[in-house]
């Protein structure tokens, strides 16, 4: 049907005499109106011509209702000509009605730990913070340059991991024709030993934590050693944590079921501020102008002009009430100062899919 002109197009029907043609006819008559003539009104209703309907003879009229008067089931000649009993339409389904939660005003609230950044680690656990000082930086000068050695040749000239570890071991063999090497620590022979010794790699500040594939339980590594089996400690919980099998040298090893790697961001920081320039790189948001949020002609082009970005303040505390609302309040001291107000006022969004 078209909506432009409402009209029909009709297809062939074949009956024991003649072939009908398609043709353009009018809508059905709820759509244009009532009509009188019963035959117009079954016209309007199949989508057939007058004339189509008189070929069959005013007995041969199809389908039950008001439509058929007289006519109290199928006629058999009817198959013939290819005519399907009409159905009802379908009934719509509507959605459940989901009504929304009630709301419970707060009635008390209890402040955020806060963490505390100015001891290092704090947010980790103890056991599996890594050594703020590099292993290697204890050695004997010529197995650290031997170190730096391989590893600039595998990082700066491309060279690959059995290219760099052979540098370091004939770099460390020749160490040894001007005298014993040491024996503690005793140097190591890999490149990935050598940047752990150096404190270079990256692995060492992931917490690779061990989860239940059931109730998402978190295990340090070091509980994961200390369990006596693989089975979840949660009650009632049947999850298994972790699959042993024998390493090449018939050492018994426990492989994790399910990893969440963590690495903090706090101690994250102080190393990217480390690096000389980094500091730098920070934008001073103390130059940029703010307030555009009042100016309803301004057009924003980034991430900054936009009204949150000036809506974060120091010197604050959050509150989380007993029905789940959060504040921030201002902290007995100073007062509030707003974020931007500082040279490295830092923002950090979280990004969560569920």
């Amino acid at each position: 049907m078209s909506s432009a002109d409402n009209t029909l197009t009709m297809f062939s029907l074949h009956t024991d005499d003649e072939v009908l043609e398609p043709r353009v006819l009018t809508p059905a008559p709820w759509i244009v109106g009532p009509q009188d003539d019963e035959t117009q009104e079954l016209t309007g209703y199949l989508g057939w011509p007058e004339d189509a309907l008189a070929a069959f003879g005013p007995d041969e009229y199809w389908g039950d209702g008001p439509f058929t008067e007289g006519q109290e089931e199928q006629d058999e000649d009817d198959e013939g000509f290819g005519v399907q009993e009409l159905q009802e339409p379908p009934q719509l389904q509507l959605p459940a009605l989901i009504l929304p939660r009630p709301r419970y005003p707060d009635t008390t609230w209890t402040a955020v730990p806060v963490l505390n950044v100015h001891a290092p680690g704090y947010d980790l656990n103890e056991e599996d913070r890594p050594d703020p000082v590099p292993a290697g930086l204890a050695e004997h000068p010529g197995v650290r340059m031997a170190y730096l050695q391989a590893v600039i040749q595998n990082v700066y000239a491309h060279a690959s991991v059995v290219q760099a570890t052979e540098i370091l071991n004939s770099t460390l063999d020749a160490l040894s024709t001007m005298g014993p090497l040491p024996l503690n620590p005793r140097p190591v022979r890999t490149l990935e030993s050598a940047k752990r010794r150096l404190g270079i790699d990256a692995d060492q500040y992931i917490t690779k934590y061990v989860i239940c594939p059931i109730c998402w339980k978190h295990y340090t590594p070091m509980q994961i050693t200390e369990l006596d089996g693989p089975e979840c400690l949660v009650d009632d919980c049947e999850g298994i944590l972790y699959e042993e099998y024998h390493n090449c040298k018939g050492h018994l090893k426990r492989k994790p079921i399910k990893l969440n790697p963590y690495t903090s961001v706090v101690q994250t920081l102080k190393r990217f501020f480390m690096r000389p320039g980094f500091a730098n790189m920070v934008r001073d948001n103390r130059t940029f102008p703010h307030g555009h949020g009042d100016d309803d002609d301004f057009i924003m082009r980034d991430i900054y002009d936009a009204a949150c970005w000036d809506s974060c303040y120091t010197n604050t505390r959050r509150d989380v009430g007993n029905h789940g609302s959060i504040r921030d309040v201002p902290c007995e001291g100073p007062s509030m100062k707003n974020l931007n107000a500082h040279r490295f006022g830092l923002h950090l969004t979280v990004n969560t899919d569920w």
